[in-house]
């Protein structure tokens, strides 16, 4: 039974008044959330669905205030008075033409959510660690990705560029999941093109996987970059 939780105007409010617009993509709706302003007391006498019966403090915090933040997104901007959060499934539960992305990274919260997207994914990440960069690249970047990298390697540092090649095939996977529902390796896409004016880049899935799942020849990706962490997005609208 996948019954949903809907948050009362109070909390919806509440976060929706912390949050800051973004403007990043044409036809989406997009906020970023910083729960240092956010009291976390706020959802202690919430009851979490039974997925989260057994999570810290701080993972509820993420998970309340992103899924407040989408249902006060859908109240504002296309009164929508139904919540996206399910009782038994982790992930949103999206009813057509919606389609949605939300994303977390430390203290941070992005969500993107749209009517009139063909695909939709978005991601933040925070500088990765140089474990991750001695030990886990390979896991993370294909031949095509390095090869990328010996374009750009004069205007970008590498921990910059595997940050941004995490973050933006996080965004792709997101994008493509709704139809997809599996898991696929970071191997299994690659980017082929990048305009770092632009802050774009194009990405192909392999041969294999886009057959398999009948996935279109390329996609398109954005990001911004800040001080301390790199925020990336994979969308089309349906006007495109």
């Amino acid at each position: 039974m996948n019954e949903p939780l809907y948050f009362q105007k109070y909390f919806t409010d509440y976060v929706f008044e912390h949050a800051q617009k973004l403007e990043l993509m044409q036809d989406c709706v997009c906020y970023q959330l910083d729960l240092e302003h956010i009291d976390v007391h706020l959802f202690k006498n919430l009851t979490p669905p039974k997925y989260l019966e057994q999570a810290v403090s701080t993972r509820l915090s993420e998970f309340y205030s992103g899924r407040i933040l989408i249902q006060a997104i859908l109240m504002q901007y296309y009164e929508v008075y139904e919540g996206v959060t399910s009782l038994s499934q982790r992930l949103p539960q999206w009813t057509p033409p919606f389609r949605g992305s939300i994303s977390h990274s430390k203290n941070q919260i992005v969500v993107a959510v749209s009517a009139s997207t063909a695909y939709l994914g978005i991601d933040i990440e925070h500088w990765v660690s140089e474990a991750l960069i001695a030990e886990g690249q390979h896991l993370i970047l294909n031949h095509q990705d390095y090869k990328i990298w010996d374009e750009i390697k004069s205007e970008l540092s590498f921990q910059q560029f595997l940050t941004l090649v995490f973050s933006i095939k996080e965004s792709l996977y997101k994008a493509v999941y709704p139809e997809v529902k599996h898991y696929i390796d970071f191997l299994d896409a690659a980017i082929t093109e990048i305009s770092l004016p632009n802050r774009c880049v194009k990405l192909k899935f392999s041969n294999e996987i886009q057959n398999k799942f009948q996935l279109v020849q390329e996609y398109e990706g954005y990001w911004e970059i800040q001080e301390d962490y790199v925020l990336t997005w994979v969308y089309k609208t349906n006007q495109k």
